[in-house]
């Protein structure tokens, strides 16, 4: 638990991640969004 808890990604950045979606122009279709950690522990 520990070493996943390194690496998650904090909700704030995930809502931040979402708002950049929905903040988009009309004219810009935001079809798919992919979230992952820029870190790694392995």
């Amino acid at each position: 638990m520990r070493t996943y808890r390194s690496v998650a990604i904090p909700a704030s950045s995930i809502g931040a991640a979402i708002a950049f979606a929905i903040d988009q122009p009309v004219e810009v279709d935001v079809s798919e969004i992919i979230v992952r950690p820029t870190a790694s522990h392995a």
